[in-house]
């Protein structure tokens, strides 16, 4: 469903599970906007298919009508040279995060981080590498208030290396 609804352009469902996935998660993100009260940066975890892009839009429009605050969207993210293809070949999570280290780089938008609460959207955290070297990025680059969501996580805790 996943492959076919990329081939046809179709992400409709994704969308409405993004959406659904994401009302139940606005109660807490809105207390942590409201606690840090600053403008708000969401900015999603750059993505092959743009579905963390897409995501991170959602959030946005469900937290606009019930915060205050001023948000912004924002992508100064972007995969550089590993394909998605080399992560999906990794043996062991210990060797995910060394390749991801390398993956994002930082393409300034003109935001002065420091001066905003950011929220980081990935849609599925399988080692958490991905997430973790974002926020890294944005910190090396002024932000200090970052709150990660996401709409999934791997169904298992992993206490070693894939076999």
């Amino acid at each position: 469903m996943k492959r076919e609804s990329r081939q046809n352009n179709n992400f409709s469902i994704a969308e409405n599970l993004a959406e659904n996935g994401f009302k139940s998660l606005t109660i807490r993100v809105n207390k942590w906007i409201i606690s840090e009260n600053r403008p708000v940066l969401i900015i999603p975890v750059a993505s092959r298919h743009g579905v963390s892009e897409r995501f991170a839009y959602i959030l946005m429009k469900l937290l606009e009508t019930s915060c205050k605050l001023s948000m912004f969207y924002t992508m100064p993210l972007q995969k550089n040279k590993q394909t998605q293809a080399d992560i999906k070949n990794i043996v062991g999570w210990n060797n995910r995060e060394n390749v991801v280290k390398d993956i994002f780089e930082f393409k300034d938008t003109g935001y002065e981080l420091s001066k905003y609460s950011i929220i980081l959207v990935d849609d599925i955290i399988t080692s958490g590498a991905s997430l973790r070297r974002s926020a890294e990025i944005l910190v090396t680059n002024g932000a200090d208030r970052i709150l990660g969501v996401c709409l999934a996580t791997n169904l298992y805790y992993n206490t070693g290396d894939k076999k």
